[in-house]
């Protein structure tokens, strides 16, 4: 890893997050940690500025941004997550945060798991990984979708899973988990809203979570200055969170065409994932039979999503429990399976500067307070530089060896020009 007061990057395609077109001969100067100056005629720099040999065929992107992913539990099994000491997990963890990094992933949304003190090694430069979003342990009903206990265990047993999921009961409950995820250090409050195909006790259709526990949560994160994201299939089940006061939906992929519309209406946020899978070898015949229910609704949420232009959808992957998953996730999930329903353009824009809006409803609890997912002057300087036009061939970016550059904060962490 080499740090530069100044660099830059002359004479090369950028796409800028925003726009769906690629803007040629463009020069990026990079000062520090953000992006400093952007132009189309070459900039002027100062002596001990490191220069990069950058070519016209090159192409410079944001990083990207996983808005939906599980540091602690991608690259390791389920049993291990549940059985193994929780130093396990933490080194599986770090190992993870460089992988995602190490494929042009320079921002997660972190969807459960106390990750506080990865944040914090990241941010201050000892491990390498991306940016986190923390939300601390998801918050479960008893028997709802974070209720990973054996038969054999107790009610009392309330945080499960070394900290990734946490049970409560009640709006009182719900309050307590989420103060206490505020107060270790989550960034925003994360509830369990309807069945998963994950779980081994609940539906994935219908409700989980009163109106009166999701308005504790809800009230929690808005005392603090930031948001709700919910996990959640069901249209009953967003509804109700809408009415709440959620302002972010993981997953959705069995609600209608009416609750798409009202949630581009209330300016709450879908972060979704192409599940196109119907089974995995470690779930049984119930998992594995709402994992295909899933997969059956992502043609109507996808189709119904880009005919509602206000809707905002964010790009997320929501790997766990498959190192040789994780080892893809980009090149899958991204680059092949998002383009049966977007061009390359489209699917960019939602691991982009999409998902990086969507980073912002963490308001005042937003540990990174500028500009995320685009190539913008002033925006952080987290940017990568591959060799093609992604926007005609998108699965240059799955390629680890076609990522040039692999820049965050303005730090390179990758340079084979």
């Amino acid at each position: 890893m080499t740090q530069n007061k100044a660099i830059l990057i002359p004479n090369v395609g950028v796409f800028d997050g925003t726009s769906e077109t690629l803007k040629k001969n463009m020069h990026v100067l990079v000062v520090d940690n953000k992006i400093s100056k952007i132009s189309a005629t070459p900039i002027k720099v100062e002596p001990g500025t490191t220069v990069l040999k950058t070519t016209p065929d090159q192409v410079l992107i944001p990083g990207l941004i996983d808005s939906h992913y599980h540091l602690n539990a991608s690259r390791i099994s389920q049993a291990n997550l549940m059985g193994q000491h929780e130093s396990y997990m933490y080194a599986m963890t770090i190992a993870e945060c460089e992988n995602n990094l190490m494929q042009g992933v320079t921002t997660v949304r972190d969807m459960a798991g106390p990750l506080y003190g990865i944040q914090k090694a990241i941010d201050e430069g000892d491990l390498k990984g991306p940016r986190i979003y923390v939300c601390g342990p998801m918050i479960s009903q008893i028997g709802g979708h974070g209720d990973f206990r054996s038969r054999g265990q107790s009610a009392n047993d309330r945080v499960l899973m070394s900290g990734t999921c946490a049970v409560a009961t009640g709006a009182d409950g719900v309050m307590a988990e989420a103060r206490e995820a505020m107060r270790l250090g989550a960034n925003f409050v994360k509830i369990a809203i309807s069945g998963g195909y994950a779980s081994p006790t609940d539906p994935i259709m219908g409700c989980q979570f009163s109106l009166a526990e999701m308005k504790a949560a809800v009230e929690v994160a808005t005392d603090y200055g930031t948001y709700v994201a919910a996990h959640g299939y069901s249209a009953e089940a967003v509804n109700r969170a809408l009415d709440a006061g959620v302002m972010s939906i993981e997953h959705g992929h069995l609600i209608d065409v009416a609750t798409m519309e009202r949630m581009a209406k209330s300016g709450a946020w879908l972060s979704t994932q192409p599940f196109t899978d119907r089974s995995h070898p470690w779930f049984d015949d119930s998992q594995n039979a709402k994992m295909s229910q899933v997969a059956d609704g992502c043609d109507l949420l996808f189709e119904t999503a880009k005919k509602i232009p206000e809707l905002n959808v964010a790009w997320g992957s929501d790997l766990f429990f498959s190192r040789d998953e994780t080892d893809q996730h980009v090149a899958e999930q991204l680059c092949n399976r998002m383009q049966r329903w977007y061009t390359p353009a489209q699917a960019l824009k939602l691991a982009t500067g999409n998902a990086g809006r969507c980073c912002k409803l963490a308001g005042r609890c937003d540990p990174y307070p500028d500009k995320l997912g685009v190539i913008e002057e002033d925006a952080y300087a987290d940017m990568l530089l591959v060799q093609g036009n992604p926007l005609e061939k998108l699965e240059i970016i799955g390629d680890r060896d076609n990522l040039k550059i692999i820049m965050k904060d303005g730090k390179i962490f990758k340079n084979t020009l």
